[in-house]
């Protein structure tokens, strides 16, 4: 039995803490879709994700979820995240995503964030 809605959501969060972005693959449905904040298709599968995360060379030190919110196999979630880059510059990023799962994996990802970089 696939794990809880909200469990899914709280570890892929976790992950981005840890540095290596194959270990999406435990929780990103291989036929993921992505969309941009105006609705576009952002990326087309779970390997052109990881492949743009691991692009951008970004240490994330803090994932924080602040709300987050199950309706069946769609999760909301509010989260706060800090990074830092290769070079020293520090990122800070605020956004609210929606998540839909299917089998336990996520499968769309929609919504938008703000991101500030020092």
């Amino acid at each position: 039995m696939p794990d809880a809605p909200a469990d899914v959501i709280r570890r892929y969060l976790a992950l981005f803490e840890q540095g290596d972005p194959q270990r999406f693959e435990d929780v990103l449905a291989p036929d993921l879709k992505a969309y941009s904040p105006d609705g576009t298709l952002a990326f087309d599968g779970r390997d052109a994700w990881i492949a743009s995360h691991a692009a951008l060379k970004v240490q994330f030190e803090h994932v924080t979820e602040e709300a987050l919110l199950v309706d069946g196999d769609r999760v909301a979630c509010r989260y706060r995240a800090e990074a830092t880059f290769p070079d020293g510059r520090r990122v800070a990023s605020t956004g609210t995503k929606i998540y839909r799962l299917t089998g336990g994996l996520i499968s769309e990802i929609h919504g938008n964030d703000h991101t500030s970089v020092e």
